[in-house]
């Protein structure tokens, strides 16, 4: 359900660059939902790992055998987890809008890698809030690692672990019926793994007013 799986197949399209995207779970195929199907009909190779063999996907040994078959490509982590990664996020808040007027900045978080952008390029007086998709719970660790090894001026930020409603890419009723009742509302249509969970997530927030009054 990887969203930066289908953007980087859209980019690999749209600037003629051949795409490869490794993806757990050797049952799996193309056809096994909307992203891997998006991803490949935009041309990217799609190569289905083992559970096994995935969880090698941050080992050195792994990653070198993967770049020896393949010496042209350049590698990147799962969910764009690296120092470029999180340069590219540091833009989000500058472009193509000024955001500097906003105090509570929130995202949806896998990897976290937006979010420690984000985080790194507030302004004074801004917060970020991240909302974890994931059961686990080792990313409020994982955030502060990152955050000691990179200049950051900011550090105000928090990260919820309450709305995963019950993994990655679970889907429940209540979060349907939510994602129905603001596309309604909005004519924006959130898609269930990230964003529809943030925005439930800043919903209920609001309900029990986390969010300061302006």
């Amino acid at each position: 359900y990887s969203n930066h799986i289908a953007a980087l197949a859209a980019a690999g399209e749209l600037f003629g660059f051949e795409t490869v995207g490794l993806i757990r779970g050797d049952e799996l195929n193309a056809e096994s939902n909307e992203t891997l199907k998006l991803a490949a009909d935009k041309g990217m190779e799609l190569r289905f790992l083992s559970r096994e063999e995935y969880r090698k996907r941050n080992d050195p040994e792994w990653l070198k055998a993967v770049q020896q078959e393949n010496p042209e490509c350049f590698i990147i982590p799962e969910g764009g987890a690296n120092e470029l990664g999180v340069q590219g996020c540091r833009e989000i808040l500058s472009f193509p809008y000024d955001l500097s007027g906003y105090d509570q900045v929130v995202c949806a978080v896998g990897t976290a890698t937006t979010l420690v952008g984000l985080i790194c390029s507030l302004n004074e007086g801004q917060k970020a809030l991240g909302i974890s998709v994931l059961k686990e719970n080792y990313l409020q660790q994982h955030v502060e690692n990152q955050l000691s090894c990179i200049p950051c001026q900011s550090k105000d930020w928090g990260l919820n672990s309450s709305f995963h409603m019950g993994g990655y890419g679970r889907v429940i009723g209540p979060l349907i019926d939510f994602i129905g009742e603001f596309y309604k509302l909005s004519g924006i249509f959130a898609e269930p793994v990230y964003t529809g969970k943030m925005i439930y997530a800043v919903r209920e927030l609001c309900q029990e007013y986390y969010f300061p009054p302006a």
